[in-house]
């Protein structure tokens, strides 16, 4: 569990110190960043009681397994984006 805390940690920070450098031409650093942050907390939030509350009902199993879902959609929407991203990048 460590190793996996560590690993989110480390991919939250290059995603909100990166990438909003990105939208320095467009002056929309703090904006981007402040957004992406909003949206780190609400998802913490909603992860520690939703989780909870998933874990209080059906057990870890089904936790982990929630756990893993959403990882696996976030992953998703990263690699469907990829071919969009590069292109916005080659543009800065």
């Amino acid at each position: 569990m460590p190793v996996a805390v560590g690993c989110m940690h480390g991919i939250n920070l290059l995603l909100v110190c990166q990438i909003p450098g990105k939208f320095s031409r467009y002056g929309k650093v703090s904006l981007l960043s402040g957004i992406m942050n909003f949206f780190t907390y609400i998802g913490s939030a909603l992860s520690t009681y939703g989780i909870a509350k998933i874990t209080e009902n059906t057990g870890w199993f089904v936790a982990l397994t929630v756990y893993t879902g959403v990882a696996a959609a976030g992953a998703l929407i990263c690699f469907s984006q990829k071919k969009r991203w590069r292109k916005f990048s080659e543009t800065i």
